[in-house]
């Protein structure tokens, strides 16, 4: 019986973010990865506007298609308007067999083809252990303007998923005044 509490309390523990607190500090200087376009990363870039983080493994990227579809459809329908949040995307290079120099190469293309997104390379996992996300898969974490979790989930996201980050997404954008 004590095996299988331990069991299901770790199921809870998978992901070190919590809701309402804010997102675990953490640094990826240059020579461990940092933005695409070019620079370290740091989450007090995340301070200042909401911010949606998604978390992907290169292995995974198709996971989160729904979720970007929801908010991209929020976005074009005027719920949502793009200078009113950040977009940043995070790969965990080190969670793949890829090769770092393919990866690196089509995040170049990425950053260009969508230039409101930060691009991002951890090549050592250093998110995915401060934070606790586990390798492998697709997470989205959405943020507010004081760098607060207020969404975190993973992939596979159902409709009711997609419908509360992108309710939440309106919510933060546009406060009540």
């Amino acid at each position: 019986m004590r095996t299988l509490l331990l069991f299901v309390l770790s199921l809870g523990s998978a992901m070190a973010l919590t809701l309402d607190s804010p997102i675990p500090a953490v640094t990826i200087p240059v020579e461990k990865g940092g933005y695409v376009a070019g620079g370290a990363f740091a989450t007090a870039d995340f301070v200042g506007q909401t911010s949606i983080l998604m978390f992907v493994d290169p292995d995974n990227g198709d996971e989160g298609k729904n979720m970007n579809e929801a908010i991209k459809t929020a976005r074009v329908a005027g719920r949502i308007r793009r200078e009113d949040y950040k977009s940043f995307v995070l790969i965990d290079m080190a969670s793949t067999w890829k090769p770092n120099f393919a990866i690196a190469s089509a995040l170049e293309s990425k950053q260009k083809e969508f230039p409101y997104t930060r691009f991002i390379k951890d090549s050592e996992s250093i998110t995915s252990k401060a934070w606790g996300i586990e390798e492998g898969g697709y997470t989205c974490i959405i943020l507010d303007a004081q760098g607060v979790v207020r969404f975190a989930k993973r992939a596979p996201f159902s409709d009711a998923d997609t419908r509360e980050a992108v309710e939440l997404l309106v919510r933060l954008t546009h406060p009540i005044e």
